[in-house]
């Protein structure tokens, strides 16, 4: 599933403005709606106003660049390269709890910052965000722990002390790994 699907499952998509579970003005795919937004698209009485398909779309364009370019200067503090996987997870990390956060969840990204991939996917799990979605907090961390997988796969093959040339050595090293 590409990005922008994935964002339209977890998110859904309504074409009608809404209070999302904070209570907060939304419309389209989970796009919180400006005061000029909510001008055009009001809720009265809990009843919102119809929004037509090519305002979501715009909307939902323009969110996820947004999300993809705090996820791209967030990434760029890690220290390790990330997979597609983990910057589409963190992408939509951005999208749906906003470019900033890292300033809530502080201890998730101090161990995703300091390459404590396994303490970050745990620390995921210690928040009010879990018990709103934990749909999506769980595909977060997913993400960390294939990431990390991944990093130690990595690290593993580029040890020097690995005899490659003992290829029952190696898959018990590999089965000890993961």
């Amino acid at each position: 599933m590409d990005l922008i699907e994935h964002l339209k499952d977890r998110e859904g998509v309504k074409y009608v403005s809404y209070l999302d579970s904070l209570d907060k003005p939304t419309g389209g795919v989970g796009h919180l709606l400006t005061k000029e937004e909510q001008a055009l698209y009001p809720i009265i009485e809990k009843v919102g106003t119809p929004i037509p398909e090519n305002v979501v779309n715009q909307w939902l364009e323009q969110d996820v660049k947004i999300a993809k370019a705090a996820a791209k200067n967030q990434l760029a503090e890690l220290p390790n390269k990330p997979t597609q996987q983990f910057e589409n997870a963190l992408i939509g990390v951005n999208f749906q709890l906003g470019t900033n956060w890292y300033k809530e969840h502080k201890k998730t990204w101090k161990y995703l910052k300091e390459g404590k991939y396994t303490k970050a996917s745990r620390e995921v799990f210690n928040s009010k965000w879990h018990q709103q979605t934990p749909k999506r907090t769980k595909d977060f961390n997913q993400a960390i722990l294939q990431f990390r997988n991944g990093i130690e796969t990595q690290e593993y093959f580029a040890d020097s002390t690995v005899n490659t040339t003992n290829n029952k050595g190696l898959f018990k090293k590999l089965k000890d790994l993961f």
